[in-house]
């Protein structure tokens, strides 16, 4: 995966925009999502091999605490992060219908064996742990999560399944998610979502659907739906 930095010097891009800072070395196969930090530290990748992520200043790939095993492909991420201290994480989706969230360990945390061993040195504090992992439905609706969206001032999480479904969290400050609402949508195939305007009910949740090209707001209350 190669990544670029802003250059005044035409050296690489078509444009002469941008030039190449590196290549990160790690991802096999496709890659299905990308998520860059908010600070530019790390970079997040999700693809058939699971989740992986990089530290953007040495270029290092971080051991991650799991494969991708029996939660299939990694299809949607989204960093977490607080504008009030320095906990934060990595929350991901995939395939089979999988909501895992990966936590940053914090200064004095200890670092796992696993770690330890690993060839590549890294700082223990940019190493990350699994905190949270379960299927948001089971059956014919525990279809793959097509999308992820975090809003950083409410601490809220929206995730949306090809099926119909949309969920609702709020990230607690263990970086547990904890149910808003949970629903589905009858004939509505969400494909993206973001939150929208906050109001006072919360900020909107808007999801995209794949077939129609039908935005639906909704909040706490009450759900509209614009062509």
């Amino acid at each position: 995966m190669k990544f670029f930095r802003s250059d005044s010097v035409p050296v690489s891009s078509e444009h002469h925009r941008y030039t190449l800072r590196g290549i990160l070395k790690g991802q096999h196969g496709a890659v299905a999502c990308i998520a860059a930090h908010p600070l530019g530290t790390f970079v997040a990748s999700g693809g058939e091999a699971g989740t992986k992520i990089w530290h953007l200043p040495t270029e290092k790939m971080i051991p991650g605490p799991t494969g991708a095993s029996d939660r299939g492909t990694t299809t949607a991420m989204v960093w977490l992060t607080r504008p009030d201290d320095e906990e934060e994480g990595l929350a991901y989706g995939t395939e089979h219908g999988f909501l895992c969230i990966w936590k940053r360990k914090k200064d004095g945390e200890e670092a796992s064996q696993r770690d330890m061993n690993y060839d590549i040195a890294i700082d223990e504090t940019h190493q990350f742990t699994e905190i949270y992992c379960d299927r948001l439905a089971s059956g014919e609706s525990a279809t793959e999560v097509s999308a992820m969206a975090y809003d950083v001032n409410s601490g809220q999480l929206a995730i949306v399944h090809r099926a119909e479904a949309v969920h609702q969290f709020l990230i607690d400050v263990g970086m547990i998610p904890r149910v808003i609402k949970s629903v589905t949508i009858v004939k509505h195939w969400p494909q993206a979502v973001a939150f929208g305007q906050v109001g006072v009910h919360g900020p909107e949740l808007w999801s995209f659907g794949r077939e129609d090209g039908v935005m639906r707001v909704s909040t706490k209350s009450k759900q509209n739906v614009h062509e």
